[in-house]
């Protein structure tokens, strides 16, 4: 059923429209496309998906908190948990013309950070510790320990509260996505190189 899916469109970078790596790896996901217009993701891209307006209501929308940085997994976790499909649709098309002012350090804080708090908030406890050691690793290499560190420790009260574990299906589909992407490395001299990143 169409308004059971949300769609991850093609995306097209820049003035001359190149592809963007990220779609090769959504299309070649090892999650299947049986009854579906396209392969199955366990995530989307923030700015290149179509939701029903209803499911993004259902579902809350992107949680306000994490800002950006990795808040589209939050979402995403939150659309199959609702037993919605996220599937890859190279019939649409996204273009996309980057910002050419990026602070990279500040993004790679902020990731860390929301990783760690989608890991408290869906992800069982091993991940949701691992991810913090993850983060707190990230801050202390950047020289934010104390102040992102204290952040993030800060946070663990909302996450904790509002934690629902996503279902055990929901994790199979990542561990397969887990296994294609050691696959992926094991080949990398042989193949070319990339990862099966969020949006699968």
């Amino acid at each position: 059923m169409a308004a059971r899916r949300v769609l991850n469109a093609r995306v097209a970078v820049g003035a001359d429209n190149t592809t963007d790596p990220t779609c090769a790896l959504m299309r070649a996901s090892p999650l299947g496309r049986v009854g579906l217009p396209g392969p199955s993701l366990i995530g989307l891209m923030a700015g290149a998906c179509v939701f029903r307006a209803a499911l993004y209501r259902e579902i809350g929308g992107y949680e306000p908190r994490l800002f950006i940085g990795g808040e589209e997994t939050l979402v995403s976790l939150d659309v199959l948990a609702s037993g919605h499909a996220i599937v890859y649709c190279e019939q649409l098309t996204l273009h996309h013309h980057p910002s050419p002012v990026r602070d990279s350090a500040l993004r790679r804080r902020m990731l860390a950070r929301n990783a760690a708090w989608v890991a408290w908030l869906r992800l069982p406890l091993g991940e949701a510790l691992s991810a913090t050691l993850r983060a707190l690793d990230v801050f202390a290499r950047e020289g934010t320990l104390m102040r992102d560190g204290t952040e993030l420790l800060a946070g663990l009260a909302w996450t904790v509260r509002e934690r629902r574990v996503v279902p055990r299906s929901i994790l199979a589909m990542r561990d397969r996505v887990r296994a294609a992407e050691r696959n992926l490395d094991a080949s990398a001299t042989t193949t070319v190189g990339g990862k099966f990143d969020a949006p699968i």
